[in-house]
């Protein structure tokens, strides 16, 4: 992996049936799909490998534009990594991470944040959880723990 390439692990937690195809043309590889069970007709799909940061950006950008996808993408590199979330009517949250997956505001956002809410302690923490993309991690819970209970529940049954 030269210095440039960074680790992806994309998950589309849901994408419409009908729109497999754009998905798979934007990623320029076939996917396995399997159902998605919180949203009726829609599926989901993991892809892993190796891609520049400028390829992955392009991607995601392409991504935004099919309806009703909701995504999140994790990169790593040496020191650090990103992450990239997508809903629909949010668009595409991008946050650097540390080693451990999180996110890190710089101390200049951070600054500037605190003076443009004003000394509103409500419009700081609407900011600040913006910044950390709480919007975006918000509507992605519901898939992420479905997930786990799945994975829970073939834990038990093994």
């Amino acid at each position: 992996m030269s210095k440039s390439q960074v680790k992806r692990t994309l998950l589309i937690h849901s994408c419409p049936k009908r729109h497999q195809l754009q998905v798979e043309t934007v990623l320029g590889k076939p996917l396995s799909w399997s159902r998605q069970e919180l949203q009726q007709d829609a599926v989901k799909a993991e892809v892993t490998g190796i891609s520049s940061i400028d390829q992955i950006e392009a991607q995601l950008v392409a991504l935004n534009r099919i309806p009703n996808l909701y995504l999140e993408c994790f990169t790593t590199g040496i020191e650090s990594g990103r992450l990239y979330m997508l809903v629909p009517g949010l668009g595409i949250y991008q946050g650097m991470t540390n080693l451990a997956g999180e996110v890190m505001i710089s101390e200049e956002r951070i600054r500037l944040t605190i003076e443009e809410s004003a000394g509103n302690s409500k419009e700081l923490q609407r900011r600040l959880r913006i910044l950390l993309g709480q919007n975006w991690d918000d509507l992605l819970e519901p898939f992420r723990a479905k997930q786990v209970d799945n994975l829970l529940l073939f834990n038990r049954a093994v």
